[in-house]
């Protein structure tokens, strides 16, 4: 099942220049045995990956002959599965829909998905946990004193999952090591992590109006200067650059630009700095609120931001900023776009920027609450091991695409072509979060350029990107008062954007946010380096 909309985007809880599906991952993990990385080779790669760098192997086409990765299919028969994820009831799957159907009698199990919603996911979720009537699997969001709310309340899997013990669950082995990273807090394992590529956020362009502008599909602009000059040339006549809230898309690509913090950065002697308060960021401030004032962002991108799509698909904006792994879901569900990307430049010039890096996964990993038994945590894991079946396999394609003839077709090349129609009427979503693979590989079905176009993006960008140095690092006080301070620095980014404050005002905000939340998660976030590395 692809990824729809409905999705938690994972947010900055300390002020971060970071995007969505911006980590929040665990604590200090010395000592802890990964759990073993065994990739599956049934599907031989066009574009092969670098597992060391994030990058992700790539295909021209699906292979024509596929077996299924286990010999015990259907599954043995399990009592029911509860499972919350932040997903809209229109997401839950019908009665009657054999997409649904099909994957319960795979997995044995008549699995009961809970729509946490998803702007109010946060409320249901903590309203849950209070409850202490839990559901056998749910989607984790850190709060106040999550350690402690782990400890108390969720399985430890770690005794299932480190080292070979992996090795019972063949597709949770084929996911990367490094993505193991996300659900791992105090040493430990508490979750099932949905793989991604790294590469964080970038800008994204429909290629079907950069040609009918005569722009390259890949605009490569040499400095700033040239780069805001392309954001006007894309703009007027009622069309704009871009339709999308300023702070994650202008300002955000304009600190990468001018090679700021990916939130904290992190010297060699241990010591973290914040993008937030650097001369950079004020910077990055005032050049966002010129190119507000240039007229490239339409005027509802602050006040309607969730309307971005319906500009895009209008054509009303032809860019957009958002998460590497949205230009595949977009790839194949506008086929017509051409979907490409602005080559960002650094912003004096002399190449190619640094991109911000994210985790190798999505946020906000599937914890399971204690249970009865080792063996119902079993039958869980085997569940999710079935959802996190690769790339090759029967039951990837059924999952990820559904059934063949009534969900998708082949082509004449043997790739799984989309049925519009069935699709729209069967798809439901929340357990692809349970460790799915639609981005743990390069696949445009019969789109060999864009499928190169992507995987290049991911070979070039990835080996130096920067990284957020919080990720793995836990911080209470980042948890609590810094997600307390993210309204008032939202609302003072805007204002500086829009043209009613001075780029200027921003020190007395960032002196606020230090006494609140900055200067002691530093402290935090140093103890807690430190203990990792020694």
């Amino acid at each position: 099942m692809t990824l729809g909309a409905g999705t938690l985007a994972g947010c900055s809880t300390d002020g971060g220049a970071g995007g969505a599906d911006e980590p929040r991952a665990g604590s200090q993990q010395a000592g802890t045995q990964m759990p073993a990385y065994v990739p599956f080779e049934g599907a031989e790669p066009d574009l092969p990956g670098d597992p060391d760098l994030g990058v992700p192997p790539a295909y021209f086409a699906h292979p024509a002959d596929v077996e299924p990765m286990r010999d015990n299919l259907p599954l043995p028969e399990t009592d029911p599965i509860h499972f919350l994820a932040s997903i809209g009831v229109e997401y839950l799957p019908g009665s009657n829909n054999p997409w649904y159907d099909m994957l319960s009698t795979e997995i044995g199990n008549k699995f009961e998905l809970i729509a946490g919603g998803a702007a109010d996911y946060l409320n249901k979720y903590q309203v849950q946990l209070a409850s202490n009537d839990l559901p056998e699997a749910m989607m984790m969001l850190k709060v106040a004193q999550f350690p402690q709310l782990l400890d108390a309340k969720m399985t430890d899997l770690t005794p299932f999952l480190s080292g070979d013990a992996i090795k019972e669950y063949p597709g949770l082995a084929s996911i990367l090591p490094e993505t193991w990273m996300i659900p791992m807090v105090n040493g430990k394992i508490w979750g099932i992590p949905q793989q991604r590529p790294p590469a964080g956020q970038m800008l994204q362009v429909r290629g079907d109006l950069m040609e009918q502008r005569g722009l390259p599909l890949i605009p490569e602009p040499a400095n700033g200067e040239e780069f805001r000059d392309l954001l006007k040339e894309v703009s007027g006549g009622g069309n704009f650059a871009l339709g999308q809230d300023p702070i994650g898309s202008i300002l955000e690509v304009t600190l990468q630009m001018m090679g700021a913090n990916n939130g904290w950065g992190v010297a060699e002697d241990g010591t973290f700095s914040h993008a937030l308060e650097s001369e950079i960021y004020i910077e990055a401030l005032d050049v966002a609120s010129q190119l507000w004032a240039d007229g490239v962002m339409h005027p509802d991108s602050i006040s309607n931001a969730g309307n971005l799509l319906n500009w895009q698909q209008a054509g009303v904006t032809s860019m957009v900023v958002q998460q590497f792994t949205a230009w595949v879901s977009f790839a194949r569900r506008f086929p017509t776009w051409n979907l490409s990307y602005v080559s960002l430049p650094k912003w004096e010039g002399g190449g190619e920027t640094n991109i911000y890096k994210s985790a190798p996964g999505f946020g906000n990993f599937i914890g399971i609450p204690k249970q009865d038994s080792e063996e119902r945590v079993k039958e869980i894991l085997r569940v999710f091991d079935y959802v996190a079946s690769p790339f090759g396999t029967k039951e990837y394609l059924n999952f990820i695409f559904g059934i063949e003839g009534k969900h998708w077709d082949r082509d004449a090349e043997g790739n799984a072509q989309t049925n519009a129609e069935g699709r729209a009427a069967d798809w439901f979503g929340g357990l692809e979060y349970a460790g799915s693979r639609e981005f743990s590989q390069v696949y445009i079905p019969g789109n060999e350029e864009l499928t190169t176009r992507q995987h290049t993006y991911l070979k070039e960008k990835l080996p130096t990107g920067v990284a957020d140095a919080s990720l793995g690092l836990y911080s209470e006080t980042a948890t609590t008062e810094g997600a307390a301070m993210d309204t008032q620095l939202k609302d003072a980014r805007h204002e500086i954007i829009r043209g009613n404050r001075s780029a200027s005002t921003w020190t007395d905000i960032v002196q606020e946010w230090r006494r609140r939340s900055g200067d002691e998660s530093r402290i935090e976030y140093q103890e807690a380096y430190a203990q990792l590395n020694g």
